[in-house]
């Protein structure tokens, strides 16, 4: 597999109107899958290397929807994320469904005010985008229920 192909996209990113660029970041090594190397992200241009990022990260851990990053070539890439510069206060969330993608949730979750992300259209990965810290405390009290117990796992990501 070649390094262009060793990418995660993102098919419907939660800003994607408000998006104009496309940057990646580098996935470490804890979260590759199948041998993915980096994670591409909508974003909006800023300025010189300056980025908001538009969509939620399924594997790149630390940042965010909204997060102001700042980018620099790597090799063959040229709009990498070097680091992060500020967090506009929301938090990545990330559900893996271990049988079947509870809908109904995920449209409770919409109707309050979640901005959700799936990795595939019938994918069981999906990424969930809390506004800040009072929604991201509310999601995890949700996720915690014991209904939820034995239908999916869930872990924070920024």
């Amino acid at each position: 597999m070649s390094d262009d192909t060793k990418i995660i996209t993102h098919e419907n990113p939660a800003w994607r109107k408000r998006a104009n660029f496309i940057i990646v970041g580098k996935l470490d090594d804890n979260a590759l899958e199948n041998g993915f190397v980096w994670e591409q992200l909508w974003a909006r241009e800023l300025g010189e290397n300056l980025f908001e990022i538009c969509c939620i990260p399924f594997f790149l851990y630390g940042f965010a929807l909204g997060d102001i990053v700042e980018t620099r070539p790597d090799n063959e890439k040229r709009f990498v994320i070097a680091k992060k510069l500020k967090t506009k206060g929301h938090f990545t969330l990330r559900i893996w469904f271990q049988s079947l993608v509870d809908e109904k949730l995920l449209e409770f979750l919409k109707s309050e005010g979640y901005f959700i992300e799936h990795r595939f259209k019938s994918g069981k990965l999906v990424s969930i985008d809390a506004p800040s810290l009072e929604k991201r405390s509310e999601l995890e009290q949700i996720l915690n229920a014991d209904e939820f117990a034995n239908i999916l796992v869930w872990e924070n990501g920024s």
